[in-house]
């Protein structure tokens, strides 16, 4: 294995085992997230923009896509 200096986590995903590393983000950088088309595509949107407003992304647009479901 390399080493990237991170520490590993693990999830459970669908009765499986997913291993992650938390990578340091400036919330600067992200500033619109882009919501695609799905069936709760309302909720979705709403969930991601109180995600968001969690984590400190104050200034982060959420559009939804224009591409129709």
């Amino acid at each position: 294995m390399v080493s990237t200096g991170y520490t590993e986590d693990f999830r459970v995903e669908q009765g499986n085992i997913v291993p992650y590393i938390k990578v340091p983000f400036d919330v600067s950088a992200l500033s619109e997230i882009r919501q695609g088309p799905g069936q709760y595509r309302a909720a979705n949107t709403d969930a991601v923009k109180r995600f968001l407003a969690a984590e400190g992304f104050a200034d982060t647009t959420v559009e939804k896509s224009p591409a129709p479901l």
